[in-house]
């Protein structure tokens, strides 16, 4: 393994395809844009993390190529996308005769103003570019919606396994061993895949309870006893609207391995998910109903307002007003947080600064098709630039001027910018603490579950309007495949014995 050097890093993007707007090249460069030497100081919990312990161990070497985060949201503007691409080829092409391998971890559901399948596009071009002989390892969210194309443009293809997803190392962990073994000549693997004509809301994805625990038990113990390399569930981002649109399950198996039995595998399981597809529901209540749970409880004890029809983590703009004004008109004493994305009203009361008592109308500024502004009189108590450390997904993000505002017993707070709320530092890092608080508006279709669990594991799940609504039947699908359920009927999958 001396002198083994293998490429590292990705573009990560979700789309949310309802969401208003372009996402500029900017949206990157708010979270990281990292090159060369850089790749290798990504934070803990991350795949780059994982590869780089493995390569430590293993005594290869890393070589940082490009590697950025551009969060969730709209469709991305083409030419940032081509910016970006190109940075990464004139990377590749720079190291490309000291190049043994590369690994490169994608979100797995990226789409552009001109493109539908970005993985697809970009990893094929970074092929054309190395040519057939050298490796190319590619890992993915369970949230991605990997393509036939994507597949025959990399040796091996894995995801994540977790939801929400605590497996960001794990996954970077197993690819880069993947890309040794591959390298030493230990495998030859091959990609097997088997899509599943259907959407489910992101609420019902978790792998920790529900019928997807018991699914992905399963599922990694028959591929585990079969020997195969991998196998993943993905789940699809449920609001990307596209002709790659769908669950899939894929495989990794070694060339020299039982291929029909993996394909019979695979098969199996798409057909018991299918099969069991309705499960994956989530109850859910209006506003009136949550604000009604919440007036019965007699206690002071957190409890999270869980608003996924709105959650910036799953792309929606992070600007509805439903719960935000349904928490303010509460007339109870119990300290509330809730969460608007504004910048108009986050300058106004910047500006105004601490201790200032002014009327502001927010909301419904980025997501007119979802949201109607709303008129708040309070104080402003603390200002921030929004620059801050996320914990999930790691890395820093900037969220724009940044307020709280005291309204009531509600402390609102009011960003530039959507933050994702998987984690709880969109609050804390403007100096407010979740533990204190009674009712706490979460923007969040179920990724919050993980590191929200110390501060309470009481929430009510609210059916809200927003790009990520999870009724995916109210949304304006055009481009998703004919037949894809709920969006209209359809008779199970048909086997595809697709090898690459």
């Amino acid at each position: 393994m001396s002198g083994m050097r293998i490429g590292i890093g990705g573009i990560r993007y979700e789309v949310n395809s309802f969401a208003a707007g372009a996402a500029p090249l900017e949206s990157f460069e708010q979270n990281y844009v990292r090159v060369g030497e850089q790749v290798l100081s990504a934070e803990s919990n991350t795949e780059v993390a994982g590869a780089l312990r493995v390569a430590q161990q293993r005594g290869v070497t890393l070589v940082g190529l490009l590697d950025t985060f551009g969060g969730c949201g709209p469709l991305v503007e083409h030419g940032a996308y081509e910016e970006l691409k190109s940075r990464y080829l004139d990377a590749v092409f720079a190291e490309r005769e000291n190049l043994d391998a590369i690994y490169i971890p994608l979100h797995g559901a990226m789409a552009t103003t001109q493109c539908s399948d970005v993985e697809a596009d970009f990893v094929g071009a970074v092929r054309a570019m190395v040519g057939l002989a050298l490796p190319i390892i590619v890992s993915q969210d369970l949230h991605g919606a990997p393509s036939a194309a994507l597949q025959e443009s990399c040796n091996a293809l894995i995801g994540f396994k977790t939801c929400p997803h605590v497996d960001y190392e794990p996954t970077g962990a197993k690819a880069l061993g993947i890309t040794i073994d591959t390298l030493m000549g230990r495998v030859r693997p091959l990609n097997l895949r088997r899509p599943i004509p259907m959407l489910t809301p992101a609420e019902g994805h978790d792998t920790a309870t529900g019928p997807m625990a018991e699914s992905m038990r399963r599922i990694q113990q028959d591929a585990d006893r079969l020997g195969l390399i991998d196998e993943s569930v993905f789940m699809c981002q449920p609001w990307l609207d596209a002709p790659r649109a769908g669950w899939c399950v894929t495989a990794v198996v070694d060339a020299g391995a039982d291929i029909d039995a993996a394909h019979r595998l695979v098969e199996t399981h798409a057909d018991q998910l299918w099969n069991a597809r309705e499960e994956f529901a989530v109850e859910k209540v209006d506003v009136a109903q949550a604000i009604a749970q919440l007036r019965m409880l007699d206690d002071a004890n957190p409890v999270i307002i869980a608003e996924g029809g709105d959650s910036p983590s799953a792309g929606s703009t992070g600007d509805t007003t439903d719960v935000l004004a349904a928490l303010v008109d509460m007339d109870d004493p119990r300290p509330r947080l809730a969460i608007v994305a504004d910048a108009a009203a986050a300058a106004q009361l910047a500006s105004a600064g601490v201790g200032a008592t002014r009327t502001v109308r927010v909301g419904g500024s980025l997501g007119p098709r979802f949201a109607e502004p709303i008129e708040l009189t309070g104080t402003v108590t603390a200002v921030s630039d929004g620059k801050y450390v996320r914990r999930y997904p790691a890395g820093p993000t900037d969220i724009g001027t940044t307020v709280a505002l005291q309204v009531g017993a509600t402390t609102v707070v009011i960003s530039s910018r959507s933050p994702m709320m998987a984690d709880q530092e969109a609050y804390r890092h403007i100096g407010l603490d979740p533990e204190r608080a009674w009712a706490i508006q979460v923007k969040s279709a179920g990724g919050y579950r993980a590191l929200w669990s110390s501060v309470t594991d009481r929430a009510i799940t609210v059916d809200s309007r927003g790009a990520s609504d999870g009724r995916l039947s109210r949304l304006p699908f055009e481009h998703a495949p004919e037949g894809l359920w709920p969006l209209s009927e359809q008779s199970p999958p048909q086997k595809q014995r697709k090898q690459t």
